[in-house]
């Protein structure tokens, strides 16, 4: 690199890529109803008495205040709460004032489904790449109750197709070396958050610092 005229010039080849960090899996949110909007992208999978210790309800009885609610890609999803024997999320004790088991279980035989998700319980504190959206926690693995993601040791987490990921966040941006020549190629090492960045870009600018102030590089890949 050299100074023109008390600017920088930079003559060099820029490659940008953008690799993962540590898997950042997505949370459902225990809202009032009235908040849980699909033209936010946002879906109803079950409604409960309150936001913590609470009894589930099915979403198609409709008399719960609370939902947990839960961000998915909008496209060909209609919500549909039909049960076809592979896509559980949780078991039921009664259609509403219910108790709860995990969807693995086979006590209840009234189940909370949506559209095409696969679901299990961990006593993971994270959901996996297979299964990123963690959907709500329960007390026991049966005859429980229903709280936030975060609030009991047993996690519900569901995969699928449909399921929107965390939006990817810059964690890092780092040159491959500290000093160039003109004509001289370097990389900016770019990291994410986790495996939502694949195949993700980005838009920069490069500055060149001058006494007391930054100004734009004469030429700026």
């Amino acid at each position: 690199m050299k100074e023109v005229g008390g600017r920088l010039f930079l003559g060099i080849l820029l490659l940008v890529f953008i690799s993962s960090g540590v898997f950042a899996f997505t949370k459902c949110n225990i809202v009032p109803s009235s908040e849980c909007l699909a033209a936010n992208d946002n879906y109803t999978v079950l409604r409960l008495s309150a936001t913590t210790n609470a009894h589930a309800q099915l979403p198609s009885v409709g008399t719960y205040n609370y939902v947990v609610c839960c961000p998915l890609i909008v496209e060909n999803v209609t919500g549909d709460t039909t049960c076809s024997g592979t896509n559980e999320i949780i078991g039921l004790s009664a259609t509403t004032n219910a108790h709860v088991e995990r969807p693995e279980g086979t006590v209840y035989t009234i189940t909370s489904c949506f559209e095409d998700f696969k679901c299990i319980s961990t006593t993971s504190t994270n959901c996996t790449s297979d299964y990123p959206l963690g959907i709500l926690s329960i007390s026991a693995t049966t005859n429980a109750h229903a709280g936030g993601f975060d609030y009991y040791s047993t996690k519900v987490c569901c995969g699928g197709p449909k399921i929107r990921a965390s939006a990817c966040t810059l964690k890092s941006a780092t040159w491959s070396v500290t000093n160039a020549v003109e004509g001289q190629g370097v990389r900016l090492v770019v990291t994410g958050s986790g495996s939502e960045c694949n195949g993700r870009s980005i838009s920069f600018n490069i500055l060149e610092k001058d006494v007391g102030s930054y100004q734009g590089v004469i030429i700026n890949p």
